[in-house]
C-alpha cells in the first residue's frame, strides 16, 4: 500500500467535504452554542468529526486487505461514530454515551483477542486470572482514551493538534515494528485531521464535536493496544502507554482531582482545565494552544527516549510526573503566580535591580536583542555550510543564471516583484546548501535509529530563536497553531536515520528545506527592515558559489 497516496486521498476528501458539512450543519441546526465555559461567542457547526470518521473508515476499508481486524475495527468505529453523531444532534445523556463506549470497547477487545498485558509486564507471570484482568483493564483503557480527548477539546485546534502529534509518533512506532494496519490508520488519521485543522484553527469555522473527539480517542486507544499486544514489549513498552496519552491524560486527572477535592461530581463540566487557566492569563488562543502542543510533544518524546527501561521504572516516573502536575500547577495557580506572569508578559518596560543600581529593559529592546541573535545564528549557518560545499560545477552556476533571469522578469512584470526576486534567489541558495553541503553527525543513539547532525543542531537553535522573536515582536506575524504543529512534526523527522534508504535521505532534505522556509518567511515579513541583511548575505553566497565553481 502506498501510504503517501492514501494520505493525499484522505486529505483531499476531508478538504473537499468540510465546506459542505459546514453549510449542512447550519441548515440542520447541529451547532455549538456559546456558554460560560466556552471561549467562542457565535454558534459554530460541530459536525467536523463526522467527516473525519466517515472518510477514515471508508478509505481504510478500500486500502486494506480483508482481515478479521479490519471488520472488527470497522464495526467498533461505526458504533462510536453513530453514538457521537446522535450526541451532536440531540445531546445524549452521558449515561447513554457511556453505554455505547462500553459496547464498542468490549467488542473490540473480545473480538480481536488483543489486550494490554499489564500484569505480565509488571510482575512477570501470566495466568488465566491475569488474562481476564488485562482484558478488563484494556476495555477501561479504551473508554478512558475516548473521554480524555473529549475533555481536552476546549480551544480551537487544540484536540486536533494534540491528536496529530500522537498519531505521528504512533506511525513511527508502527513503521519500526512492521505493523501495517496501525501505520495505515495513523497516516489516514493524520491526513484527515490535518485537513480538518484548516477550518478549525483560530478563529474556527467548524468544531469536531463529540463524534470527532470520541472517534479519535477510540482509534488512538485501539492502535496503542495493537502495538502493545503484538510486539512483546520490544518496540512499544507497556510502560510507555501513559506517556503516549500525553497532556490530555494529565489534564483529565487534574480536573477529576479538583472536582473530587471540591466535593463535586467528577462528570460535570467546569473551567479547571489547563487551557482555561492559560486563557485566564489573557494569553491569545493560538499561543495557549502552542504551549500545550510543546508540553505534549515533550511528554511523548520523553516516553520514547526512555522506552527501553523496565515498565516498573516507567510507571514510577510517570506517577512522579502526575504528582508534580497535580500539586505543582494547582499550588502555583493558588498562589497567584500566573497573574504575576501575565502582568510581566504585558509590560512594555521593566526594571532589574542589582544592589543599589538598576537596569531598565524595554520589551522593544529585548525583542531587538533576540532578533539580532536570530540573524547571527542564521548567518553562521549560511557561512559555515556554504564553505563546506566541496564542489559546484558549471551546470549549477548556469542554473543559477536561469533562476536569476526568471526572477528578474517577474520583478518587472509583477507588482512588488523585487520581493519575489529576492525570495526566489534565497530559496535557490537554500536548496544548494542543503543538497551539497557536508553535514557533520554529532552522535547517534539506539544503534543508528536516532541521528543528530550539525545542521539539525543549527536548525533547532534557529527555531528556538524564531519562536521567541514572533512571541516578543509587537508587529503582527502571519502564523497560527497549525504552523507550529507543522514545525513539531518536522522536528520528529529529524530523528529518522539516514542510512536506511535514499528515500529517507531526500526526506530529511525536504524537511530541512520546509523548516528553512519558515525562517525565510519570517525574514521577508519585515523585508524593508531586513533588506540590507538579505542583500549582503546573497552577495556573499553568490561569491562563494562562483569561487567554488572556478576552483572546481
Amino acid at each position: 500500500m502506498n501510504y503517501l497516496i492514501a494520505f493525499y486521498i484522505e486529505f483531499f476528501i476531508v478538504t473537499l467535504l468540510m465546506p459542505f458539512a459546514i453549510k449542512a450543519a447550519y441548515r440542520m441546526g447541529i451547532v455549538d452554542f456559546p456558554n460560560y465555559r466556552k471561549v467562542h461567542s457565535d454558534p459554530i457547526p460541530r459536525i467536523g468529526g463526522m467527516v473525519i470518521a466517515l472518510s477514515v473508515l471508508i478509505v481504510f476499508y478500500f486500502i486494506s486487505t480483508s482481515s478479521s481486524f479490519l471488520y472488527i475495527f470497522m464495526i467498533s468505529g461505526s458504533i462510536i461514530l453513530i453514538a457521537g453523531f446522535l450526541d451532536d444532534c440531540i445531546c445524549l445523556n452521558y449515561k447513554y454515551k457511556f453505554i455505547a463506549q462500553i459496547v464498542a470497547s468490549c467488542f473490540f477487545v473480545f473480538a480481536s483477542g488483543m489486550r494490554i498485558p499489564l500484569l505480565y509486564a509488571l510482575f512477570g507471570f501470566e495466568s488465566q486470572i491475569s488474562i481476564y484482568a488485562d482484558i478488563i483493564i484494556t476495555s477501561i483503557f479504551i473508554i478512558g482514551t475516548i473521554n480524555i480527548i473529549n475533555l481536552s477539546d476546549g480551544l480551537d485546534a487544540l484536540a486536533s493538534g494534540l491528536s496529530i502529534i500522537t498519531f505521528v509518533v504512533l506511525a513511527f512506532v508502527a513503521y519500526d515494528s512492521n505493523q501495517s494496519s496501525v501505520l495505515g490508520i495513523s497516516i489516514l488519521m493524520i491526513g484527515s485531521i490535518l485537513a480538518f485543522m484548516r477550518f478549525n484553527v483560530f478563529p474556527a469555522t467548524i468544531f469536531m464535536g463529540d463524534t470527532g473527539s470520541q472517534f479519535i480517542g477510540f482509534v488512538r486507544g485501539s492502535c496503542i493496544i495493537v502495538l502493545s499486544y503484538q510486539n512483546n514489549f520490544t518496540i512499544l513498552n507497556v510502560g510507555v502507554v501513559p506517556y503516549l496519552l500525553g497532556i490530555p491524560l494529565l489534564d483529565t486527572l487534574n480536573v477529576i482531582y479538583l472536582r473530587i477535592r471540591n466535593k463535586k461530581n467528577p462528570f460535570l463540566p467546569d473551567k479547571n482545565h489547563i487551557h482555561h487557566k492559560l486563557i485566564s492569563l489573557n494569553i491569545p488562543q493560538y499561543k495557549a494552544v502552542v504551549c500545550i502542543y510543546v508540553a505534549h510533544f515533550f511528554l511523548l518524546s520523553m516516553g520514547l527516549a526512555i522506552r527501553s527501561w523496565s515498565p516498573v521504572a516507567l510507571f514510577s516516573i510517570y506517577i512522579i510526573l502526575v504528582l508534580l502536575f497535580l500539586f505543582g500547577i494547582n499550588k502555583i495557580y493558588s498562589f497567584n503566580v500566573f497573574p504575576f506572569f501575565r502582568k510581566f508578559y504585558r509590560l512594555s518596560v521593566f526594571q532589574l535591580r542589582i544592589g543599589t543600581s538598576s537596569i531598565i529593559f524595554s520589551r522593544n529592546s529585548v525583542s531587538k536583542f533576540f532578533w539580532h541573535l536570530f540573524f547571527l545564528c542564521l548567518s553562521c549557518y549560511y557561512i559555515f555550510f556554504s564553505l563546506t560545499i566541496s564542489d559546484i560545477d558549471i551546470s549549477l552556476l548556469s542554473l543559477f543564471v536561469i533562476v536569476l533571469l526568471v526572477s528578474s522578469i517577474l520583478c518587472f512584470v509583477l507588482k512588488y516583484g523585487y520581493i519575489i526576486f529576492y525570495k526566489i534567489i534565497f530559496y535557490f541558495f537554500n536548496i544548494v546548501i542543503l543538497i551539497y553541503a557536508s553535514d557533520h553527525f554529532l552522535f547517534t543513539m539506539d544503534n543508528g535509529l536516532v541521528v543528530i547532525g550539525l545542521i539539525d543542531l543549527f536548525l533547532a537553535s534557529i527555531f528556538f530563536l524564531y519562536f521567541i522573536c514572533i512571541s516578543l515582536t509587537v508587529e503582527k506575524v502571519p502564523v497560527n497553531s497549525i504552523d507550529f504543529l507543522m514545525l513539531i512534526g518536522i522536528f520528529l523527522l529529524f530523528l529518522v536515520s539516514t542510512y536506511e534508504s535514499n528515500l529517507m535521505y531526500y526526506l530529511r532534505i525536504l524537511v530541512r528545506f520546509v523548516l528553512m522556509s519558515f525562517f525565510i518567511n519570517l525574514i521577508f515579513s519585515r523585508f524593508e527592515r531586513n533588506l540590507k541583511y538579505v542583500s549582503v548575505l546573497m552577495v556573499y553566497l553568490f561569491a562563494v558559489f562562483v569561487f567554488k565553481a572556478m576552483v572546481h
